[in-house]
């Protein structure tokens, strides 16, 4: 394991590293997208990266607080399962009940996942940024066509 301030700098120098390989990279409509921070204009639904000891990862992660509209949203997307594993490469997975490890906050998450690349692995580093170049080409694709049916959901 890494010393704090050594982690902290290699998380740094990664998420900045794949924030100036993505700049280049255009939305479906080749419009500019801030890919790090991918807005999906519905409320508590947020698009998360991870990449730890344990893999690499694109979240989906639907938090409303009201286990209901949670619910509603989360079946939206297994409705949709079908046409949205078309757009990604990796497999996705679909949890109802997630618990996030760092804010305890549960959650539904939909992710796809490499568990084979390893954020202490300095190999892995290219690895991750083109898994999630990829994931992101991929998210955005199915985003851009679907995200209406989910706005629709909000009101």
């Amino acid at each position: 394991m890494l010393p704090k301030e050594e982690l902290k700098k290699r998380r740094t120098e990664f998420w900045t590293l794949l924030d100036s390989e993505m700049k280049s990279v255009k939305g479906v409509h080749g419009n500019k997208v801030s890919w790090l921070s991918y807005k999906s204009h519905i409320k508590e639904l947020y698009i998360r990266m991870e990449f730890d000891g344990k893999g690499c990862r694109l979240c989906l992660d639907l938090q409303h607080q009201d286990e209901s509209i949670r619910e509603l949203f989360f079946e939206q997307f297994v409705e949709l399962k079908k046409v949205m594993q078309s757009s990604f490469s990796n497999p996705l997975t679909f949890l109802s009940l997630h618990k996030i490890e760092a804010s305890g906050i549960y959650c539904s998450r939909i992710m796809s996942e490499d568990v084979q690349i390893n954020f202490f692995r300095d190999e892995d580093l290219p690895k991750a940024i083109d898994f999630l170049r990829t994931q992101l080409i991929s998210l955005d694709e199915f985003w851009t066509e679907f995200k209406d049916v989910f706005i629709a959901l909000q009101k």
